[in-house]
């Protein structure tokens, strides 16, 4: 991981999975992940045009990613502000360093 000092993210891609984002909606093995805790400050939705940045083009839509063994797809909660896995990659076990505690 690029930069080990970022704010929590949420693990939601294991092992075995194949993660996908489309239109901001994740989906998992094909089904869209129901998650209450995300925000999304901006309303627009950005396409996958090639011509767009990476910060836009892949905000709101990923291709499907095969999570491959002892690596982890995270995603901040603040969706559309988060730098995370929708921009380096899955992360390894090694990378996760702690444990966030508390009724979410």
């Amino acid at each position: 991981m690029p930069n080990r000092n970022l704010s929590a993210k949420r693990i939601i891609g294991l092992p075995g999975d194949v993660v996908e984002i489309r239109d901001k909606t994740v989906m998992i093995d094909g089904h869209a992940l129901v998650e209450p805790y995300v925000v999304h400050r901006d309303s627009r939705t950005w396409d996958s045009a090639d011509g767009l940045p990476d910060v836009y083009r892949l905000r709101d839509q990923v291709k499907p990613v095969h999570i491959t063994s002892d690596r982890f797809f995270i995603l901040g909660d603040n969706r559309d502000e988060s730098y995370d896995s929708r921009f380096f990659g899955p992360i390894s076990r090694s990378d996760i360093t702690g444990e966030v505690i508390g009724k979410h």
